[in-house]
């Protein structure tokens, strides 16, 4: 899932994989994997990636 990175984290994407997010968001998987495991934000479009488990 990608939320917005401020205090609010709105939902901007949701995908059922990595792989399909990095592709709707327009990043490299290992980049994204990247930031995901360091709660990094991806400051070019101001999204952070948070892994939701059912």
């Amino acid at each position: 899932m990608a939320v917005t990175a401020d205090k609010y984290e709105l939902p901007c994407f949701v995908a059922d994989s990595g792989r399909e997010l990095s592709k709707i968001v327009g990043i490299s998987e290992p980049y994204f994997w990247d930031l995901l495991h360091k709660s990094k934000p991806y400051k070019k479009l101001g999204m952070l990636f948070l892994k939701i488990e059912e």
